[in-house]
C-alpha cells in the first residue's frame, strides 16, 4: 500500500485520538470544581435532560474510544488484507486508499460529536446542536464522496478475462465480490451497528419524553415524541427499529450462509450489500428516533434507491453467470 496514504491515515487517526484525549484531560482538570451531580446528557434542543453523578461524565470518552478501537481494527484489515475484488493491481491500491481515508473521515463525525459533548459536560453549558449538525453533515458528505469514488474505482479498474464471452469472468468477479475483506466487513459491521442501535435505545429509554416540562407530567408518562407524526405516542414504538433491524440481518445472514455454501456467489454478494445498507440506515434512524427528530424523505429515498441498485446488480450478474459457474 502507498506509504503516503498510510501516513495520511495515521495522521488523521491519531489526530482523532489526540482530540478525544484532550477532552478527557480537560474533564479531569474540571473534576474538582464540578458538583457531585451534573448534567450528562442533552435533549434535541441541546439543553441538559439527564442529571447524574459526575462519574457518568466519562461516558463520551468510553463510547468514542470503543468506536476508535473498532475503526482502528478495520483500518488495519484494509491495509493488511486483500479486498477480494476483481480489479487491477493499481485499482486495488486506489480502492484500499479510498476506503482507508473514508474510514478516517467517518471517525471524525464521532470524534466531533463526543468531543463537543464532553466539553459541554465539562463546562456545564448547553450543546451547540446547530454546529454539531453542520459538522456531521459536512463529514457525512465527504464519506458519501468517498463511497462514490470507491464505486467508480471498481468500475474503472475492473479486470476483464478473455474467456467464454465474459461468462467465466463474471463468475470470477462474483466470487471475488463475495470473499475477501469486503465480505468480512459486510458481515461484521451491520451487527456492530445493530448492537449500537440496541444499546442506544436502551440508554435513552428512561429519558422520554425528553421535554423537561412534560417529563414529570403523568399524562405523558411512557410516551416519546415522534416528529414525523408530530405527536407523542407510546415509547415502546422506539423498539421497533432495533427489532426489525435484528430480524432483517438474521434473515439475510441465513440466506447469505446458505447461498455461500451452495456456491451461489451472486446471491451472497446481494445479501452482503443488503446487510450493509440496512445496518447503516437503521442505525442512523435509531439515532434520529431516540433524539425525537424526524426521519427525512431523503434518507428513505436513498435507502430505497440503494436497495434497488443492489437488486439490479444481482439480476445483471446472475444472468451473466452460467449454472456451472454459479
Amino acid at each position: 500500500m502507498d506509504k503516503k496514504v498510510v501516513t495520511v491515515h495515521r495522521v488523521l487517526f491519531w489526530a482523532n485520538v489526540a482530540i478525544l484525549a484532550a477532552t478527557l484531560v480537560y474533564y479531569l482538570i474540571r473534576w474538582g470544581s464540578l458538583p457531585d451531580e451534573i448534567g450528562v446528557h442533552f435533549g434535541s434542543d441541546g439543553a441538559f435532560d439527564v442529571v447524574e453523578k459526575k462519574i457518568y461524565g466519562f461516558y463520551p470518552h468510553i463510547i468514542c474510544g470503543a468506536i476508535m478501537a473498532l475503526t482502528g481494527i478495520a483500518g488495519r484489515m484494509v491495509m493488511k488484507r486483500p479486498t477480494g475484488l476483481k480489479i487491477s493491481e493499481r485499482g486495488e491500491r486506489l480502492f484500499k486508499a479510498e476506503l482507508l481515508i473514508t474510514l478516517d473521515v467517518f471517525l471524525m463525525v464521532w470524534t466531533a460529536m463526543f468531543s463537543m459533548w464532553s466539553l459541554s459536560v465539562s463546562t456545564q453549558t448547553p450543546l451547540d446542536i446547530g454546529l454539531l449538525s453542520y459538522i456531521s453533515t459536512a463529514v457525512m458528505l465527504l464519506v458519501l464522496i468517498g463511497v462514490i469514488a470507491q464505486i467508480v474505482t471498481c468500475i474503472a479498474c475492473r479486470q476483464h478475462a478473455d474467456t467464454d464471452a465474459g461468462g467465466k469472468n463474471a463468475a470470477d468477479t462474483a466470487k471475488a465480490d463475495s470473499s475477501g475483506i469486503g465480505h468480512r466487513l459486510c458481515r461484521i459491521v451491520p451487527w456492530l451497528l445493530c448492537v449500537g442501535c440496541i444499546a442506544m435505545t436502551i440508554e435513552g429509554w428512561d429519558r422520554h419524553p425528553a421535554d423537561d416540562a412534560l417529563y414529570f407530567n403523568s399524562d405523558y408518562y411512557g410516551k416519546a415524541y415522534y416528529a414525523n407524526f408530530g405527536t407523542y405516542m407510546d415509547k415502546n414504538f422506539l423498539a421497533i427499529p432495533p427489532i426489525l433491524m435484528m430480524a432483517l440481518l438474521t434473515a439475510l445472514e441465513v440466506i447469505g450462509i446458505r447461498s455461500s455454501r451452495a456456491g451461489k456467489t451472486a446471491l451472497t454478494a446481494l445479501t452482503d450489500r443488503a446487510k450493509l445498507i440496512n445496518g447503516v440506515f437503521f442505525f442512523w434512524w435509531c439515532i434520529i428516533l431516540v433524539s425525537e427528530l424526524g426521519i427525512g424523505y431523503i434518507s428513505v429515498t436513498l435507502y430505497i434507491i440503494l436497495l434497488a441498485l443492489s437488486a439490479a446488480r444481482y439480476i445483471t450478474t446472475r444472468k451473466t453467470i452460467s449454472p456451472e459457474d454459479e
